[in-house]
Order: C-alpha cells, then sequence, then structure tokens
C-alpha cells in the first residue's frame, strides 16, 4: 500500500501480476492432481482440459501485463484498454471451464475440491482485476 499510494496504474499491475502469481500456482496444484494414482478416464480429460485452460488463462494474463505496462505511452489507450479487459474477460471463462466439465461426471472429492478451490479464489481475483480497470481514466 505504501508504494502503491493513489496511482490506479500501480494498484492495477500488482493486482494483475498477483493473478497471474496465482494462476501459476493453480497450474501446479492441477498438474500434481494429474500424477494421482487411480484417476478414472473422465477424471484424466477434465485435470488435462483444466490444465490447458488454466495455459491459456497464463497466457491472457501476461499479454495484459504487456500491454498494461505499455499502456502510458500508448497513442491508441481505449483500443487496448478494451483488448486488456478481453482478455481478462477470458480469463474468467478459462476458469469456469474446469469446473463446468464436473457436470454429469463421476469426480473424486480430490480432484473437485482441489480445482474449485482453484478456480473460485482465481475467479475473484480476475474479478478484482476487471473492477480497478475501470478506475482507470483511458
Amino acid at each position: 500500500a505504501s508504494a502503491i499510494k493513489i496511482d490506479t496504474n500501480k494498484l492495477c499491475n500488482t493486482a494483475l501480476s498477483f493473478t497471474l502469481n496465482a494462476t501459476y500456482n493453480a497450474s501446479s496444484s492441477i498438474d500434481s492432481l494429474s500424477k494421482m494414482k487411480g484417476l478414472s478416464p473422465s477424471e484424466k480429460e477434465i485435470i488435462h482440459d483444466c490444465a490447458e485452460t488454466t495455459g491459456e488463462a497464463m497466457d491472457e494474463l501476461e499479454k495484459s501485463l504487456k500491454t498494461l505496462a505499455n499502456l502510458q505511452g500508448s497513442d491508441h489507450k481505449a483500443d487496448e484498454m478494451n483488448d486488456l479487459k478481453t482478455w481478462v474477460s477470458a480469463v474468467l471463462t478459462d476458469e469456469y471451464t474446469c469446473t463446468d466439465e464436473f457436470d454429469g461426471q463421476k469426480v473424486s472429492k480430490a480432484v473437485k475440491n482441489t480445482i474449485n478451490k482453484s478456480v473460485l479464489y482465481l475467479a475473484q481475483l480476475t474479478s478484482n482485476c476487471l473492477a480497478l480497470f475501470n478506475l482507470l481514466d483511458y
């Protein structure tokens, strides 16, 4: 807080960096699930798909961070801000794709709880980023 003070750009950058770091951690948790013994074919597929969408989320967050870092010197701030919001919104979609795959599938508590916990936390962080972007004057 002492470094950010009232700098909304720093606040957004910090929130986005924190979300990216949490996404890396979630990816590690999901990867560790894939090493569990006794997984059903549907659980393996869910974990694989979730790992893939988490990877896509990391790519979108990295693009967003680069865009945010270059935003102040840009001649197309409004367009780039719209791109940034689109990418971060796509991250939310990626995150919820993991839990959507549970529908109609028999999934162990360990798999379901690990993915749900990770996705809920990431969704909260990502939603916070989107809300903070509305504070920027672009």
